[in-house]
């Protein structure tokens, strides 16, 4: 049942979407498709091809580790929506152009607009899968506090993010590339906020080694993240379940991260220190509520100057903020939904209508939330206007 109903409706948005985007076409240059018989086989074989691809994809889901490496599906994924949101766009357009023609007696306008503007999505989606999706960003947020010790004054914190390292197998080069441009900060502190893998532990297999070349003078922190739970695969039994976790954490310990599971530590330069909490992903329904901030802080001196890494940000407005001693909250998980806009001050993703904090820096009297926009990709093998992020964190003593 849960793989049938994706699989209508990805057909019936197929046809819907094909169905007016083949009128909008002829409408807009004289019936081109009709005339034209190859023109009209290439545009639907096209979403065959993808529909036969996805389910392919839909129906290997869960068997073996190797159904989530990037084979068919993440492909028909990408195809999809290269062609699928555009031809969205013709039909909303369409129809809007046929309600008008029946108030005002104008006709193609509207069309030729949702004609011209599904180009420019086309192109926008085509270089996120092509170019976007490894171009990492290195964004620098500077963080200030009087709690900051004057020893951690500009103290270099490199946050990584939701890598779903399967997503890059058999394409080391864009994991070595995020190893230099971190590497390259010279980090104090390297810590990564969850979602290592997307569904099984075998993913970071091939990269270990280099995943053990990151470094930093004060040691490498993580924490686990909703999909590194592997709660999206249909397991045969809790104990193989169970069994994948324990090698993930195995696997996480051998490229020199050491897991903060509700767990805290402290960090010491020239005598002064800071605290570093982490905590076991905690999100709303239906996401898992594993995180326990009682117990994860338990021991914790509140004068110091404390982060928490968190992968979740809606932990930060539903339990972080009742800490207040907790200054500074690290997560990830959104990606901003790989999709969206940034232009200097104007930001939007769709994910917004999701989640408040879904990218960069928030703040609520003197606690601070970071969002990473993720350094990885899943599903969708793209980033369309949403670069993804190794973020710099620079801590200032006022």
């Amino acid at each position: 049942m849960k793989i049938t109903l994706p699989i209508l409706l990805t057909i019936l948005i197929f046809f819907v979407s094909d169905f007016f985007s083949y009128k909008a076409i002829n409408s807009a240059f004289d019936d081109i498709l009709k005339k034209n018989l190859i023109a009209k086989i290439i545009f639907l074989s096209s979403s065959g091809i993808i529909i036969v691809f996805i389910v392919i994809g839909l129906l290997r889901l869960g068997s073996t580790p190797d159904a989530f490496k990037p084979n068919l599906f993440y492909p028909a994924i990408g195809l999809m929506i290269l062609f699928v949101i555009p031809k969205l766009n013709i039909t909303f357009f369409y129809l809007l152009d046929t309600i008008s023609f029946f108030l005002i007696k104008k006709h193609h306008f509207l069309n030729l607009i949702g004609l011209s503007t599904s180009i420019i999505l086309f192109l926008f989606i085509l270089h996120g899968i092509l170019i976007n999706k490894t171009n990492f960003q290195v964004r620098e947020q500077i963080i200030s506090s009087e709690k900051i010790p004057k020893s951690f004054n500009n103290f270099k914190i490199i946050q990584l993010s939701d890598l779903h390292i399967g997503s890059f197998h058999k394409n080391s080069d864009a994991v070595k590339k995020i190893i230099k441009l971190t590497n390259a900060e010279k980090p104090d502190l390297i810590v990564f906020t969850g979602d290592m893998i997307s569904n099984y532990a075998e993913e970071v297999d091939e990269f270990i080694p280099e995943l053990s070349k990151l470094s930093a003078k004060y040691g490498k922190f993580a924490i686990l993240g909703n999909h590194d739970y592997s709660d999206y695969v249909n397991w045969k039994t809790k104990e193989k379940k169970e069994e994948n976790l324990n090698k993930l954490k195995q696997k996480i310990s051998e490229t020199g991260f050491i897991l903060l599971n509700n767990e805290n530590t402290e960090i010491t330069v020239n005598h002064e220190k800071i605290q570093l909490t982490g905590v076991e992903n905690w999100g709303l329904p239906p996401f898992p509520q594993l995180g326990n901030l009682n117990k994860s802080t338990s021991g914790l001196n509140e004068n110091l100057y404390t982060i928490l890494l968190s992968h979740d940000p809606s932990h930060w407005r539903a339990k972080v903020l009742k800490f207040p001693f907790i200054d500074l909250t690290l997560s990830g998980h959104t990606h901003a939904m790989q999709f969206g806009i940034e232009i200097g001050s104007l930001q939007f993703s769709p994910v917004k209508l999701k989640y408040k904090e879904w990218g960069g820096l928030y703040k609520s009297k003197n606690q601070n939330l970071y969002v990473n926009r993720g350094t990885g990709y899943i599903g969708f093998p793209g980033r369309a206007g949403i670069r993804p992020e190794i973020t710099k964190i620079i801590l200032k003593n006022k």
